[in-house]
C-alpha cells in the first residue's frame, strides 16, 4: 500500500487536491467491488 501524500493539502493546487481525492475515491470503489465479488 502506498503511503499518504507527503504534501500538506494547503500547499497543493486545487487540481492536485482534486486528483488526490479522485484517486482515493477510486481506490475505495475498487476495494468495495472486490469485496462484493468474493
Amino acid at each position: 500500500m502506498k503511503r499518504p501524500n507527503p504534501l500538506p493539502p494547503d500547499q497543493m493546487t486545487p487540481a492536485e487536491r482534486r486528483a488526490e481525492l479522485c484517486r482515493l475515491l477510486a481506490l475505495g470503489l475498487v476495494r468495495l467491488m472486490q469485496r462484493d465479488q468474493r
